[in-house]
């Protein structure tokens, strides 16, 4: 591992006009990690020459790149995946100026409002008519629904922590993970977005992939609603027993992922677009 100093050296050493000489030191840099990034941003705000800042640029993109491989391979073999903690990760990647704790406050203080106004004596049911209140009303968290005006940053944690809105998938997600923390098991459908919960009967004896274990659904439209088992329509798919067994993390985890690269690809992000292709292929 190389020290600050030898760091420092390497980065003065990046207008070197050798290809070959500055592919080395590109290469010994990378191997440096996500230590370095913080060096390589000072120095880019000090530097005046375009191809030091064309080579930091791509430096910073290898390094992010190559960290953001290793997470997520690992991330992907560990039995207790945390979404959330896989959703940070992403929020760090794609937007270095998020707070990590100002995202944990928000949701820890929808969780504690949701969780001042339950008790015991509540069915499932009335739980979660409390925790859409608190959504919709309390925090007034709105969806976007509208594809057209549907933006990469709705699916990244800082945009629903710091402006209250987000796409379907992410608020869908959100809700569930909050719910779980309240002791409500919900499970996500992995039909199209990931937009529709369901709670399963706790006395079930048959296999999950059943619709009539459902006893309810809460569907993420322009608003949160509640819809008994025989409510919701899935057209000709309806009977398929997959979509009644609950999505793994890693499914629920790519739909973010899928959300975030038809966004980016919208805008043009390339870099951005092409990490997540890379993380939908170590999902898969």
């Amino acid at each position: 591992m190389l020290s600050e100093k030898e760091m420092i050296s390497l980065v003065r050493m990046l207008d070197d006009p050798d290809e070959v000489i500055a592919s080395n030191i590109i290469e010994k840099l990378t191997s440096c990690g996500r230590q370095a990034i913080p060096l390589l941003e000072s120095i880019w705000e000090l530097n005046l020459n375009p191809i030091v800042e064309q080579r930091i640029l791509s430096l910073k993109q290898q390094i992010l790149e190559d960290d953001a491989v290793s997470f997520f391979s690992n991330w992907r073999k560990n039995p207790e995946q945390d979404i959330l903690d896989a959703w940070l990760h992403i929020s760090e990647l794609f937007e270095p100026l998020s707070n990590k704790e100002n995202i944990l406050n928000f949701i820890n203080k929808v969780r504690f409002d949701a969780w001042m106004e339950m008790n015991d004596n509540l069915t499932t049911f009335e739980k979660c008519n409390i925790l859409i209140r608190v959504f919709q009303q309390k925090h007034q968290i709105s969806i976007i629904t509208d594809e057209s005006k549907r933006i990469s940053s709705n699916y990244l944690l800082s945009d629903f922590a710091n402006n209250k809105r987000a796409s379907r998938t992410t608020i869908a997600i959100q809700f569930q993970y909050i719910a779980n923390t309240l002791g409500i098991k919900l499970i996500g459908l992995n039909f199209f977005e990931y937009a529709i919960l369901g709670y399963l009967n706790p006395d079930a004896t048959s296999e999950i992939g059943n619709r009539d274990n459902i006893l309810f659904y809460i569907v993420f439209g322009e608003k949160i609603s509640i819809i008994g088992n025989k409510q919701l329509d899935l057209g000709l798919n309806i009977d398929d027993a997959s979509l009644y067994t609950p999505a793994s993390q890693v499914q629920i985890l790519h739909k973010i992922i899928y959300g975030l690269q038809i966004s980016y690809t919208k805008e043009n992000c390339d870099w951005e677009t092409k990490i997540c292709k890379k993380i939908i292929k170590i999902l898969s």
